[in-house]
């Protein structure tokens, strides 16, 4: 895939040099230090001399025991951000930095458009579909389907600007937003997204029309369910806070994607 296939001028102003983290200025720091007054100064460890080299620490065979998120291909470890401290994320950016709501969701769109593009090359998957060693570039002339499920929260209305981009990029991609029948009660950000996605030639499901819609693919065309984006819950609404028919509806969706073969991608906290 091109570097500037999905192109911001955030992401130049991210890569930046000041964006030097704590432990980073305390590494560089240590290290300008002189080790005359240390005994062992030159017994440093392994690990220490690997980070001072840019060489990753630790991998991941040497952390079996402690499971987690790593980073591909340099096998560092990522620590999760928690609920809580993406919520004082979102905070900081809005009322510190300036940050809209539209641009985080926008920026939020993107990004979780191009880890479903990412996906669709994922081994795994094109066993699946077929087509191995086939590039990003021609994954939407697939016989793949990505489904999204939007509840009316944040994580939804980031899961329906995904949409959008990833059909600008001709990804065949069925949309669901629970409780697109009451659309007057959506949240304002959700039915401006919904009204953009449409305005661009895209459709909008409530469940009984997504099962119906897929039982027609089955049935008419080799095209398949490959990824489901998982955005029926966010981070501020439990699936309790729901009113009861949004319930059965989400719980309705959410037994449809464990049955299916699908990959899931859960753009918060999987249900």
């Amino acid at each position: 895939m091109a570097n500037d296939f999905w192109d911001s001028e955030t992401d130049d102003a991210a890569l930046g040099p000041e964006r030097l983290s704590g432990r980073d200025v305390r590494s560089s720091q240590s290290m300008r230090r002189t080790d005359s007054n240390r005994p062992n100064a030159g017994k440093r460890s392994q690990s220490r001399k690997a980070s001072a080299s840019g060489i990753p620490p630790t991998s991941r065979a040497n952390l079996a025991s402690q499971p987690g998120f790593y980073l591909v291909p340099s096998q560092r470890r990522a620590e999760p951000v928690s609920a809580l401290q993406m919520l004082n994320l979102e905070n900081i950016a809005a009322n510190e930095i300036g940050l809209t709501e539209d641009m985080m969701t926008e920026n939020a769109g993107r990004g979780i458009a191009e880890v479903a593009v990412a996906a669709l090359c994922d081994p795994a998957i094109q066993i699946r579909l077929g087509a191995g060693g086939i590039s990003a570039s021609a994954i939407s002339h697939t016989s793949s389907i990505i489904v999204v499920l939007a509840g009316n929260n944040k994580s939804g209305i980031r899961a329906v600007a995904a949409a959008r981009h990833l059909g600008n990029k001709g990804v065949n991609v069925l949309v669901c937003v629970v409780g697109i029948e009451r659309e007057r009660d959506l949240l304002e950000d959700m039915r401006q997204q919904v009204r953009i996605f449409k305005n661009l030639g895209g459709r909008i499901h409530n469940k009984i029309e997504l099962f119906e819609q897929l039982r027609k693919t089955s049935h008419s065309s080799s095209a398949t369910v490959t990824l489901i984006i998982d955005a029926l819950l966010g981070l501020a609404i439990s699936f309790e806070e729901l009113r009861t028919g949004d319930q059965a509806t989400v719980y309705e969706l959410i037994e449809w994607a464990n049955r299916n073969e699908a990959f899931t991608l859960a753009v918060d906290v999987p249900p």
